[in-house]
């Protein structure tokens, strides 16, 4: 295959949403709890809540909340 068309290939292909390249600053994560929280579907909001958990680090929120961080992977989806 030549170099052009492998390139091609390479970029053509579609990935999958990915929250976490659009949760980046405080004001994006809060915008976009706030839109999952107005959803008639409450496991949309648990799993926003999941996504912007994983964004800033469940280390992290483990250690703020004194949360088990095992526990916070069970109890928040949001897999990407």
């Amino acid at each position: 295959m030549a170099k052009f068309e492998e390139i091609i290939e390479r970029y053509s292909e579609t990935k999958p949403y990915n929250p976490f390249d659009f949760l980046l600053t405080k004001e994006e994560m809060s915008e976009y709890l706030n839109q999952a929280f107005l959803d008639d579907g409450p496991a949309v909001f648990v799993t926003a809540l999941g996504h912007v958990a994983k964004a800033k680090g469940i280390t992290q929120l483990a250690a703020d909340t004194v949360l088990n961080r095992e526990s916070l992977y069970k109890a928040l989806p949001g897999k990407t």
